[in-house]
Formats: C-alpha cells, structure tokens, sequence
C-alpha cells in the first residue's frame, strides 16, 4: 500500500509539473509585430499583388510567416523561417522604396 501511494503521488507530481510547464513560442508576439510593419510600409510603398518582383518576394514572405506561426512541432525551423520572411518582407520594401525613388528621379529630370 505504501509503495502505490509513493508511485500515485510521483505520478501526480509528474503530471502537475508537466501540465504547469509552458513553451517559448515559435514566433514571438514582438517579431509578428515587426512584421506585420513592414509589411505595411511595403503596401504604403505600392507593393501589391504578386506580379511583381516585389509583389512575389512579399507575397512569400507573407506565406513563409503565415507557416512558421503554425508549425509548433519544429519550433528552432519555425523561428528560422519567420527570420527569412522578415529578410523576404525587407527586401521587398526596399525594392518598393528603389522603384519609387527612380520613379520620383525620372519624373523630375529636365
């Protein structure tokens, strides 16, 4: 009887220990915010639809994101793959901002 008590209450601790215990996540909620940022600035800057180079990389970005965020059993890929779509999400802004600012040059020359 004493012996089952010891297993009950070594199970019971286990059991609390484990339910108590919480995981980092994958993707924080401060690198979904940096993100969603820039992808902001790159619809400001005139990033729209894929058809574009871009377009493209944002839209991967967005995609790479949207699957780091739901990929709870391989959580070091899931935050390698979020740190690729915020690379992906910044050069898509650049090149809108690259684009834009050739566009503001060629409409201003004499």
């Amino acid at each position: 009887m004493r012996l089952s008590l010891l297993g009950l209450s070594l199970f019971l601790g286990l059991g609390l220990a484990c339910a108590t215990t919480t995981n980092r996540p994958a993707v924080t909620a401060d690198q979904e915010a940096t993100f969603r940022a820039v992808v902001e600035k790159a619809r400001k800057a005139g990033v729209t639809g894929s058809l574009t180079p871009a377009g493209s990389k944002l839209a991967d970005a967005e995609s790479d994101f949207y699957y780091a965020q739901h990929l709870p059993s391989d959580p070091a890929r899931a935050r390698r793959m979020a740190e690729q779509a915020q690379a992906e999400a910044e050069a898509a802004l650049t090149m809108a901002q690259g684009r834009s600012g050739a566009q503001i040059a060629l409409t201003t020359a004499p």
